[in-house]
């Protein structure tokens, strides 16, 4: 539905072929006639026979949303030899962040400050 879409980062109509993690193997584009849509329905009644409660559900489907999101984050080396979020990545950092529930601040941090 559009407000799970607009939750995740995909109300702008994104494919498995927008995302890094998905768009590699070439393989995301069915060929099979199996429909995604009717995929998506099993997997969501498979969720109810195995008495996922919602808030589970949620969870799981933001882990997968923010991974496809971090993966689609370019990173850019400093003259000091450091590293910075690139500019062209804003809109899946910004994504992730709120899928993860931190700041754009925050997640900029953790991926790219080392701490030991």
């Amino acid at each position: 539905d559009q407000k799970e879409k607009r939750d995740f980062g995909f109300e702008c109509g994104c494919s498995p072929g927008d995302f890094i993690l998905t768009n590699q193997s070439g393989t995301y584009d069915r060929r099979d006639g199996v429909k995604d849509e009717d995929t998506y329905k099993l997997l969501e009644e498979a969720f109810v026979v195995m008495n996922f409660n919602s808030s589970v559900v949620k969870s799981i489907k933001g882990i997968v949303a923010s991974v496809l999101h971090l993966g689609n984050i370019a990173f850019v080396e400093k003259f000091d030899g450091s590293s910075e979020i690139s500019s062209d990545s804003n809109i899946s950092l910004k994504n992730a962040a709120n899928i993860l529930g931190v700041s754009s601040l925050a997640l900029i941090t953790a991926l790219t400050r080392q701490t030991i």
